[in-house]
């Protein structure tokens, strides 16, 4: 899949191929780091990711657990220059961590499921809507008022996310699931709200995107369910991820159960609510009442 380069996940695929070929092939960690001549507990933070090893270095084991295909080793010795390459998102200060985790991963996915039953999803969210969200919520998450530059800088990176994931349809496959109630809670004023439905008019004809609204009147059918993001990752080392931006900060869970779970609910709510073609019905009507 072509796209900006990805350190994260090439670190996450090199990591899990790494220790996928030495179980395959019966070698302990002992047996590697004596190849390496380094001790097991370098080896085990190769396998989780959190070191990088050298080009020579993966190379060298793959000979050691038997991968006889020279491109194939060429190929994952690449990726040590991808996992140490620099993404776009680490020049923008406003970014943490988690929030370059999450964009990473989102950089990588086939499929995004999204469900939003508070605000519009942060990708479709119009400038003025996202500046007016960003001064009167987002001030709550963060220590100090952030300034406009700082909330112009979150917006710049919202475009540029949007920016690659329109790059790189159709390969991508983006569903959002958007309760009514969203679209009433008015953010920036009438104009802003105006403003931010006809784009969601607009977005909704990307045939890469699956827009469904979950009407009021269809009651409480996620029941405790916040919102939430399901990202299915192509890479076979790479665990899909469940994606929470929350009070208690921004969360991700990887364990097959909770995944299963949270496919279950977004498939759950997806039938309840309107089709797609529906969905775009509904939200003109709604431009020609307001």
């Amino acid at each position: 899949m072509s796209g900006p380069t990805n350190p994260l996940v090439s670190k996450a695929e090199l990591a899990g191929t790494l220790r996928q070929l030495r179980t395959a092939a019966g070698r302990t960690l002992d047996d590697a780091a004596e190849v390496l001549e380094v001790s097991a507990a370098t080896i085990s933070r190769i396998e989780t990711g959190s070191r990088i090893p050298r080009a020579r270095d993966v190379r060298e084991l793959c000979r050691y657990y038997g991968v006889d295909d020279p491109d194939r080793v060429e190929e994952l010795a690449a990726l040590v220059a991808d996992a140490r390459a620099t993404a776009w998102w680490e020049e923008y200060d406003v970014i943490n961590d988690d929030y370059a985790a999450f964009i990473g991963y989102e950089e990588a996915a086939g499929r995004i499921e999204q469900f939003e039953n508070t605000t519009i999803p942060a990708l479709l969210q119009t400038r003025a809507y996202a500046h007016h969200y960003f001064a009167d919520v987002v001030w709550l998450y963060l220590k100090g008022t952030p300034s406009k530059k700082q909330n112009d800088e979150r917006i710049k990176v919202r475009e540029l996310r949007w920016a690659h994931l329109v790059a790189r349809a159709p390969e991508i496959e983006y569903s959002v699931i958007l309760d009514e109630a969203a679209l009433h809670r008015v953010v920036g004023g009438a104009d802003v709200m105006r403003e931010q439905v006809a784009r969601l008019v607009e977005v909704a004809q990307e045939p890469w995107l699956s827009l469904y609204i979950l009407p009021l009147d269809k009651g409480v059918v996620a029941g405790p369910a916040g919102p939430f993001t399901a990202l299915t990752l192509p890479q076979e080392q790479v665990t899909d991820v469940l994606y929470f931006d929350t009070l208690r900060g921004q969360e991700f869970l990887r364990r097959a159960g909770q995944l299963e779970l949270h496919k279950r609910v977004l498939s759950h709510v997806r039938s309840a609510a309107l089709d797609p073609s529906d969905s775009v019905q509904f939200l003109r009507a709604m431009m020609r009442r307001n």
